[in-house]
């Protein structure tokens, strides 16, 4: 029951967060799947959506890369950690093929950074390294380790029992 916990921490076993969605998948959607596609991405949005408006804490704790579909889900949480590992990149490359983050990651990004700093990473598919990260707005704390972002992510969740987006 939603009462009962404290937060929701949301992490990766792999060496990356998600590095984001297959192309391939968009590539295959004809005009007659669009409206089945066009119903899976707003069932995506809600997703993310409901993370937002939880009613409790919602960390990202980012063990590595979160690019495209990882970023958009990062965003959607409350508050971001990431590992200070120097070969992690965020941001959304699906910009370098003309395509805008598909789940909310425009509004999620513009209202977060402003348009001026969230332009960079929406007009040309900046992506930067933890330490950019943090400095660009894109997430809150840097952490050591595996240990030190979960403990700053748990820490987070009990300092912050009701938590809601910037934009709610």
């Amino acid at each position: 029951e939603k009462d009962q916990i404290a937060g929701v921490i949301v992490t990766s076993a792999k060496s990356t967060f998600f590095a984001g969605g297959d192309l391939n998948d968009l590539i295959k959607v004809t005009p007659e799947h669009a409206a089945e596609f066009a119903k899976g991405v707003e069932a995506g949005k809600a997703q993310l959506r409901r993370l937002e408006t939880l009613g409790k804490p919602v960390v990202a704790a980012l063990n590595g890369t979160a690019l495209g579909g990882g970023l958009e889900i990062a965003l959607a949480c409350h508050h971001r950690v990431a590992i200070n590992d120097k070969s992690a990149q965020f941001g959304p490359p699906e910009v370098t093929l003309g395509l805008l983050p598909g789940g909310g990651g425009v509004v999620r990004l513009t209202r977060l950074l402003g348009f001026e700093a969230a332009a960079p990473f929406l007009m040309e598919g900046k992506q930067v390294n933890p330490e950019q990260a943090l400095k660009a707005g894109l997430i809150h704390e840097l952490a050591d380790n595996a240990e030190d972002m979960l403990a700053k992510a748990k820490a987070f969740c009990k300092a912050n029992p009701n938590v809601q987006q910037p934009w709610d």
